[in-house]
């Protein structure tokens, strides 16, 4: 089906007809040589208003105005097939408590935000290796003193096989075993003659006991001095304990009087002990770690709180091994912190303990400050051996450590950056809406401010303010706020007038209008010096690592006694509201130029304020025909200027207000489609069916409405007054046809069908055609019989036709046409049909169009009106008479 239609051209449409066709053909068909045989070739059904449809005409429009919804209309006062546009134009808040409420609420509200409390701890420890086998080196060569061993020259060489040294002791140690190094003996000789060379062949390590303990076998030349290196690794020395030589000499000069060698022995350097008895030694050892606050980048600095274990810094310099004795020590500890300046002074941690003995030293940071930066822990320990023993002392020496620890549990105060875009402080203000510069021309405020609530975990001593600032109403006031209640910034009790507000449009350069700044002060509060540095908070009286919230909503307070409404402009618009307007001109395809809508009533609704309210102005329409303008006017103004509306007095026509109107009563509970009525009672109406008749492409309906100057109280307007306008158009499918009657023609709104009554699809199938050809060349005659049924409600005339020019050429007749007449109800009507008939089917895809004519034999114009669901159908039969016996298979 063609569709040409757009916006309300739709409805146009809807008035005419449309069709469907069915096609049922017979499988074989037997002509005998008898006189009449009667053979249905075929069928074909015409069906009018078929497509008239809520659904199809809503989607039409819903270009051309969003918003219109489309009802099927169905009212109890008659059976014509209606339609119903329902348009709201256009809605206006008149409460002023609901705008007060609006400004700036969702503003200055503070959503839930976090500051996180940080947790103070300090971790870190460091290391120094005591090598004790160093010490006591260091310790035993100190004592070791030197000995002597005697022995006599002889002028010719000789080997003496042994000569020992004197007892040798040390007050380091009473035994010690080795692990690797050497005892060296520096050599010289005391006593001898010039010219006497001694060797010292080997040497050994005895104990008290005379056993031999360690031996060196290596010759060494001593006459000038020489160091003989005896091995100690796997050696326990005890003392006192002597040396043994053997020794070569010559070139001596006889005496009784013996020489001596002079030694002093020595433990060489990096000697190694793995274990010790009768240890006795001190030394001192410094560790020196840097801990850092590891408090997160925000924590600036705090004071611990003055609470039982709130904080404290524990050092340990831990402890000897396992099963040693007669070893100690004593600890002297010094910590130092530097300051901070900004944005909060803090001193920073500085403190000092000497000479302490226990293995953990602790510092009590209770009130005390501390700040963000590194703490320097320098620890020197002492250690002592006094007839000390240990065993398994590894080769690398004694692992000393130093560890410090630090946490904070309460802060009195803490200075904490806050997270990046986080708000503790805003500032907002508000003009008056613009409807309210619109319409309002004043209003007596009787009470105007800002109530607050703040929700936060805060603890007690952080206080949070607030600061409520208005030029228009006069508030400056600065409170705390208190969690979970609310707490008033206002001007103003509701009972006299504080401010006489008018809501104009302000000039450029004054503040604006309403204004209800909101500055939140969290405790400490310190802004950023830029937009890109943090701002921070001091906090008191808080546990650490908790994390703290806080929100604040505020609501506009506010109360007056009148208003004073003076629109600047009124209800100004029009409709389609893009401007492009309503396409009418496919109605003339089916309507033509004789048939006419016989009326279009419509309804426009005003509410929302008394009903002794006016509003003056003008409603109308225009389009265009063939380049000429034309309008229709339904309500105008005498007095209406270029620059608005002036002497509303002077205007002819008033509309008054009306009770909103609830047009969801009037839709049926069972199909969202229909509306059921009744409508409510409207403001005025007026007929569309002129502007509608012109069938123009770019119909608009505009309108200009302005309200009377009226002053109301509070309790006129205040539940929540909207000042609405609605329209509702009713499309009833009442047809005005002309003295004459008038023809609809339905060739362009046929279903295309791909074969005829026959079942051919292509007419120079010459094959697929053969049977049906064959038929209709024996046939001399054949009848159509025609069954209608016509419940649109009136009698019509008919035409059934065909033609193998372009349809609708008015200088060309039809090849093919039949007229009838269409009764009310149901009838038959056959149609004899002669060889030229039957020709002109043999040489044409049969498919007959239709079109009926509303009869008018009177002087004046009469309405039709289409019932609701009425049809036309017309179903199509062949019937044919031949002498010829054949049978046609199809």
């Amino acid at each position: 089906m063609n569709a040409k239609t757009t916006g309300l051209a739709a409805l146009g449409m809807a008035v005419l007809f449309a069709s469907s066709c069915g096609l049922t053909m017979p499988t074989k068909l037997q002509v005998k040589a008898t006189p009449t045989v009667n053979a249905p070739f075929g069928s074909k059904e015409y069906l009018i208003s078929d497509q008239i449809s809520v659904t199809d005409i809503k989607t039409s429009l819903e270009g051309a105005s969003p918003g219109v919804e489309v009802y099927d209309f169905q009212d109890s006062l008659s059976d014509i097939q209606k339609f119903m546009l329902y348009y709201p134009l256009t809605e206006v808040d008149l409460d002023f408590s609901t705008y007060m409420s609006d400004i700036a609420t969702a503003s200055v509200s503070f959503p839930t935000q976090t500051i996180p409390v940080p947790e103070v701890a300090m971790a870190t420890s460091n290391s120094t290796t005591f090598d004790i086998s160093t010490t006591m080196v260091a310790a035993a060569n100190a004592s070791l003193g030197s000995v002597t061993a005697p022995f006599y020259e002889s002028a010719t060489p000789i080997t003496v096989p042994e000569i020992e040294s004197t007892d040798i002791t040390t007050t380091t140690f009473d035994s010690v075993t080795f692990s690797s190094g050497t005892l060296n003996l520096a050599i010289s000789l005391s006593g001898a003659s010039g010219g006497v060379t001694v060797t010292v062949n080997s040497a050994a390590i005895r104990n008290a006991s005379g056993d031999p303990l360690a031996s060196s076998d290596t010759p060494v030349n001593v006459t000038s001095g020489g160091i003989v290196s005896i091995p100690l690794g796997g050696v326990t020395l005890t003392t006192p304990f002597t040396l043994a030589f053997s020794l070569s000499e010559s070139g001596g000069v006889p005496s009784a009087t013996p020489s001596y060698l002079a030694i002093v022995p020595s433990l060489a350097l990096g000697t190694k002990i793995t274990a010790a008895t009768g240890v006795d030694f001190s030394d001192t050892v410094s560790i020196n770690v840097t801990a850092p606050i590891n408090a997160g980048s925000s924590f600036v600095g705090a004071t611990v709180a003055s609470a039982a274990n709130s904080g404290s810094i524990v050092i340990d310099t831990g402890a000897f091994p396992s099963g040693w004795t007669g070893f100690t020590k004593t600890t002297d500890i010094s910590i130092s912190q530097a300051g901070v300046t900004s944005p909060v002074a803090y001193a920073g941690y500085t403190a000092a303990k000497g000479n302490e003995t226990s293995q953990t030293v602790s510092f009590d940071l209770t009130g005390q400050s501390i700040s963000n930066k590194d703490m320097a822990v320098s620890v020197t320990v002492n250690v002592e051996a006094v007839n000390g023993s240990f065993s398994s002392l590894p080769a690398a020496g004694l692992t000393m450590s130093s560890s410090a620890s630090a946490s904070v549990t309460e802060f009195a105060d803490v200075t904490v950056a806050l997270p990046a875009g986080m708000d503790v402080s805003q500032e907002y203000s508000q003009e008056a809406s613009e409807d309210m510069k619109k319409w309002v021309e004043w209003i007596d405020i009787t009470k105007a401010g800002v109530s607050l609530k703040l929700t936060t975990n805060l603890p007690s001593g952080n206080t949070v303010t607030a600061t409520v600032i208005s030029n228009e109403f006069n508030i400056n006031d600065t409170k705390p706020l208190v969690s979970g209640s609310d707490v008033e910034f206002v001007n103003g009790d509701g009972s006299s007038v504080i401010d006489h507000f008018v809501p104009s449009p302000a000039l450029p350069t004054l503040p604006p209008e309403i204004d209800f700044l909101v500055n939140i002060g969290l405790p400490g509060y310190t802004a950023g010096a830029t937009s890109s540095d943090p701002s921070y908070v001091t906090l008191h009286n808080l546990t650490t690592g908790t994390d703290l919230t806080f929100a604040a909503s505020a609501t506009i307070l506010s109360d007056w006694s009148q208003i004073s409404i003076d629109p600047q402009t009124g209800y100004l618009g029009k409709f389609p509201n893009d401007g492009t307007g309503l396409d009418l001109g496919a109605v003339n395809d089916i309507l033509g130029t004789d048939i006419e809508f016989s009326s279009v009533p419509s309804y426009l609704y005003l509410s929302g304020l008394p009903s002794a309210t006016k509003l003056y102005g003008t409603l109308s329409s225009n389009w265009t025909v063939e380049t000429v303008p034309y309008s229709d006017v339904y309500l105008d103004a005498a007095d209406e200027t270029a620059s608005g509306f002036t002497g509303a007095d002077s205007y002819k026509n008033a509309i008054s207000f009306v009770t909103e109107p609830d047009f969801s009563t009037g839709v049926s509970a069972t199909d969202p489609s229909v509306y059921a009525g009744p409508l409510p009672g409207s403001s005025m109406t007026f007929d569309l069916s002129k502007a509608l008749n012109a069938k123009a492409t770019d119909l608009v309906i505009n309108y200009n409405l302005k309200l009377a100057p009226v002053t109301l109280s509070k309790s006129e307007v205040q539940n929540g007054t909207k000042l609405k306008a609605e329209m509702v158009l009713i499309l009833p499918l009442s047809l005005k046809v002309p003295s004459g009657g008038a023809t609809l023609d339905l060739s362009d709104y046929m279903e295309p069908l791909s074969d005829d009554v026959f079942g051919r699809t292509d007419i120079n199938d010459d094959a697929a055609n053969e049977d049906i050809n064959r038929v209709l060349d024996s046939l001399s005659s054949m009848t159509l019989n025609l069954h209608i049924v016509n419940n649109i409600g009136v009698a019509v005339d008919g035409l059934l036709y065909q033609d193998t020019t372009p349809l609708g050429d008015p200088s060309d007749p039809y090849e093919f046409s039949k007229t009838l007449s269409i009764p009310e109800g149901e009838s038959n009507v056959p149609l004899a049909l002669g060889a030229g008939d039957i020709q002109f089917m043999k040489d044409n895809l049969f498919i007959p169009q239709f079109s009926v004519t509303l009869p008018n034999t009177s002087a004046d114009p009469i309405d039709y009106g289409l019932n609701r669901g009425g049809n036309i159908t017309i179903g199509i039969t062949a019937s044919v008479q031949t002498a010829v016996d054949q049978v046609v298979e199809f």
